[in-house]
């Protein structure tokens, strides 16, 4: 807890004061009164805050009474007696609608809007405009409009009061539903085509989200599938596979609604194909698909027979991987346009992978037109690196590699990790193609490391490939190993970088 220097505490308590007083004159008492509070800044703040009903030796009187009230418990840091004061004597001279203000705020993790606020605790202006005059929350601005947040320390204090007062579990519950219906709010955004703004949304929710899911989790498994399976897109975009997996995979062990169980179904589906799991895809794929019958969700349908034709094709069977890839396309042309770029990709990934190339093409060509068009800087990137793969195998290392460039610079600009390894993967094939190996060795090195990281690679993935055993004769198994450690040391960032800028 860092204090201020005797000059720099009374800067900060005239520079509050004047904020709220342009003629507030400093005296005697504004010294003393800093000093009695460690110049501490945020007790300085707090005090300040004050100057337009106190004056500093009023200030000064009936804080000095608060602090030698603490003075006794000597097993704590004198300065964190002083802030806990300080903190409390604000408190106490709020009237009783800011104290129930005050504390329902503290349910908030990471701040809220005020709409979140007026939902959850039927706030108005006023209450949090006097809140924000005594420096009791703050305010930040965002893209996404303003944001009101406690810091931390009084945060403390504020869930403390609250538990003091009762209506501690009331108010998570009305927490975490007000959280679930933006989670299925954002769910029906997130996929689409204009996702941008919901998914930077949702990550200054992001403390919102894991404190609804940790309060849902022991007790509501529909409002936790509601929560986490809803946001799924979301969690995957931003790498947080293991993450998501470890809110849903227990659900399925629960007492569910068939919607909520199709939810859950749903995102076990999005960790399967990040993964190339093909018995989770068909197992979950023809659960989901029942489900979808049951309530009459054409949207989950088209889930559902993506993973069954997933599955079929990851099984060898072509033709009936191509017959339920199209019959998921046809549904989702009419419930979910959004999602017919990342079909089209996954169909043309597939028949390339079975070798049919030509078709494959075809269908990437499509997949990579639409996307452009819609525009989705978080559905491109996957796209760009399923059609660098069909370059790949078509000998065009310097075509690939232009693609795998585009999709990890949007990657960088939009933190959207999911691609990351694949175009990191396919980066170091590209460069090895072209004659650069150190690169490409620690770059695939790196894009082994991420993968693991995120949860969508095992350890034992690529390490023995072919372009690994090709890479590894050329170079010497010495060299080869101090390249691989190399990469592995990598950051994201910098392996994203080194892949932007290595010659090729």
């Amino acid at each position: 807890m860092p204090t201020l220097v005797e000059s720099d505490g009374v800067e900060l308590f005239l520079a509050r004061a004047r904020a709220l007083n342009s003629g507030f004159e400093s005296n005697g008492a504004v010294a003393e009164l800093c000093a009695r509070l460690d110049n501490l800044p945020l007790a300085l703040e707090l005090a300040a805050a004050r100057t337009p009903l106190f004056t500093p030796l009023q200030l000064l009187e009936r804080l000095s009474q608060r602090l030698d009230l603490l003075k006794a418990a000597r097993d704590v840091d004198p300065r964190q007696r002083t802030l806990r004061a300080t903190i409390e004597w604000s408190y106490d001279l709020l009237d009783s609608e800011e104290r129930r203000l005050f504390r329902c705020l503290s349910v908030f993790a990471g701040g809220s809007t005020f709409e979140a606020v007026e939902d959850v605790c039927g706030a108005d202006p006023d209450g949090l405009q006097s809140l924000l005059d005594k420096s009791l929350i703050r305010r930040r601005d965002t893209e996404s409009g303003p944001r009101y947040w406690m810091l931390e320390t009084i945060r403390e204090y504020a869930v403390e009061r609250l538990l003091q007062e009762g209506g501690s579990l009331a108010l998570q519950r009305s927490h975490a539903e007000w959280v679930a219906r933006m989670a299925e709010q954002a769910g029906d955004t997130l996929g689409e085509a204009d996702e941008q703004r919901e998914v930077e949304r949702l990550d200054l929710e992001y403390g919102n989200v894991s404190a609804a899911l940790a309060f849902a989790a022991s007790g509501d498994p529909d409002l936790t599938a509601r929560i986490a399976a809803s946001l799924h897109p979301w969690w995957t975009t931003r790498g947080r596979h293991a993450e998501l997996e470890r809110w849903v995979e227990p659900l399925l062990e629960r007492d569910l609604t068939p919607l909520s169980r199709a939810k859950v179904v749903s995102a076990l589906i999005a960790l399967a194909a990040a993964r190339v799991d093909r018995e989770r895809l068909q197992a979950h794929g023809h659960e989901l698909l029942q489900l979808s019958r049951e309530i009459g969700a054409d949207a989950h349908t088209a889930s559902a027979l993506y993973a069954l034709g997933s599955a079929a094709f990851l099984g060898g069977d072509v033709e009936r991987g191509r017959a339920l890839y199209y019959e998921a396309i046809d549904i989702a042309r009419d419930v979910s346009p959004g999602r017919l770029p990342r079909y089209l990709g996954g169909l043309g990934w597939l028949l390339r992978s079975a070798g049919e190339l030509a078709e494959a093409r075809g269908i990437l060509d499509q997949a990579l037109e639409l996307s452009r068009r819609q525009g989705g800087p978080y559905r491109l990137p996957l796209v760009l690196a399923q059609r660098a793969n069909l370059a790949l195998d078509e000998g065009e290392f310097a075509e690939a590699l232009a693609l795998y460039r585009e999709a990890l610079a949007l990657c960088r600009e939009f933190a959207n990790r999911r691609p990351v390894p694949v175009c990191l993967s396919g980066v170091a094939a590209a460069l090895a193609g072209l004659g650069q190996r150190d690169d490409a060795v620690r770059i695939a090195a790196a894009a082994n490391r991420i993968g693991e990281e995120m949860t969508i690679w095992s350890p034992a993935d690529d390490e023995d490939d072919e372009l690994s055993s090709e890479l590894r004769d050329r170079l010497g198994e010495e060299r080869y190993e101090t390249l691989v450690a190399e990469g592995r040391a990598l950051s994201e960032e910098d392996a994203i970088a080194l892949a932007l800028s290595a010659a090729g």
